[in-house]
């Protein structure tokens, strides 16, 4: 067995499914694919395989119980591009409003995760969720007020570069 986890093929599946129709179980096909059990079990559990409830008779060929190979890859791919858990910050919701209008007030990331944190209807999110929110808002005029409204640092004042004018040369003083 490999060290590393690497998905499903779907040369794999398709060995599953003809391994379920030939009365085979879960650990013999996750030895004959070199794979741990557990992957087997979680693929066929994920992808609508039971376990018949009667043993067919004689002549009769042996379904995989629901088990396809070209629709489990298909719908593996599907689920691999959609996050689990949704987003919490996204725009156009309740709670990006607030943090918007936090932010318009200028208070900074931090500080607005901590307000939403004491508000009578808490909504716990991170500095770092904001900040994520904000970035991986599309390009365009939105974008660019929205991230105008994080507080930046002030400019520093010409004194503090070095650029005073008033002082004598080194040369001319006692």
């Amino acid at each position: 067995m490999a060290n590393h986890y690497t998905h499903l093929s779907v040369e794999e599946r398709a060995v599953i499914q003809a391994e379920l129709e030939l009365g085979f179980g879960p650990r013999a096909i996750a030895r004959g694919l070199g794979r741990a059990p557990s992957t087997i079990t979680r693929e066929l559990r994920r992808n609508g395989w039971s376990a018949p409830a009667f043993p067919r008779g004689p002549g009769r060929p042996a379904l995989a119980g629901g088990y396809r190979a070209p629709a489990a890859h298909a719908r593996a791919r599907t689920l691999a591009g959609t996050a689990r858990v949704p987003r919490k910050l996204v725009p156009g919701n309740a709670l990006w409003g607030k943090v918007m209008h936090l932010l318009g007030r200028g208070l900074s990331p931090e500080q607005v995760g901590r307000t939403l944190a004491r508000m009578p209807e808490p909504a716990r999110i991170s500095h770092e969720t904001i900040y994520r929110a904000i970035y991986l808002m599309p390009r365009g005029e939105l974008r660019a007020i929205v991230i105008r409204l994080l507080r930046r640092s002030p400019l520093p004042h010409l004194l503090h570069l070095g650029l005073e004018t008033a002082k004598a040369s080194i040369d001319h003083r006692q």
